[in-house]
């Protein structure tokens, strides 16, 4: 996806053949995505990220809540209507429409919970709730983290894939089973082995 320096809202959205163009058709595009792209992105491949994706089902948007610029036209072009024609989506995967609302107040805290956990995660700002930093070098220490930050999944789908039995573990994944070979792995390595997620990115 391509766009130029503007706002998501009130422009015009083309489809060309390096991607999709913003604001006017002659506009200098660049690689760099911005909201709506990723949230149209989302509602196409999901929100569980690649290294996952092999493993379950995508998981969608509900629903969409904006805080000012809601226009429900642009919203609408921006996040649904430019994804309407991608067609052949893989076995579970399919074009999500979540509801859009507003909110004039927006807030920096947010809530996980995961099935399973004895308890919610309260985030603020992207930190757990009553985060401090260290008083050594003033940076966050690694347990104010997520649970889903990429490196949080990373380790967790590690652990995850040496417990299961290999029947079970997609082909294309038995090579990260290998303890041995563990600290060689990487993030990226385990996105590129995913198939279904490469080929919906594709659309």
């Amino acid at each position: 996806m391509t766009r130029n320096q503007t706002s998501d809202c009130n422009i015009e959205v083309s489809k060309m053949k390096d991607g999709f163009r913003r604001g006017r058709v002659d506009s200098e595009p660049t690689l760099s995505m911005t909201c709506s792209d990723k949230i149209a992105q989302w509602n196409v491949v999901g929100l569980q990220s690649a290294i996952i994706s092999e493993l379950i089902s995508p998981i969608y948007l509900s629903s969409i809540t904006v805080g000012d610029m809601f226009y429900l036209e642009d919203l609408n072009r921006a996040l649904y209507e430019r994804i309407q024609d991608i067609t052949n989506l893989p076995h579970e995967s399919y074009l999500s429409e979540g509801l859009l609302d507003k909110d004039l107040i927006p807030s920096n805290i947010a809530t996980i919970w995961i099935k399973g956990s004895e308890s919610a995660e309260v985030l603020v700002s992207g930190r757990k709730q009553g985060a401090t930093k260290s008083k050594k070098n003033g940076l966050h220490l690694f347990k104010t983290r997520s649970s889903v930050t990429k490196l949080s999944l990373f380790q967790d789908l590690e652990s995850l894939l040496v417990q299961i039995p290999k029947s079970l573990v997609p082909q294309n994944l038995i090579k990260f089973t290998n303890q041995d070979l563990r600290k060689a792995f990487t993030y990226n390595m385990l996105k590129l082995a995913s198939k279904n997620y490469k080929l919906l990115n594709k659309h």
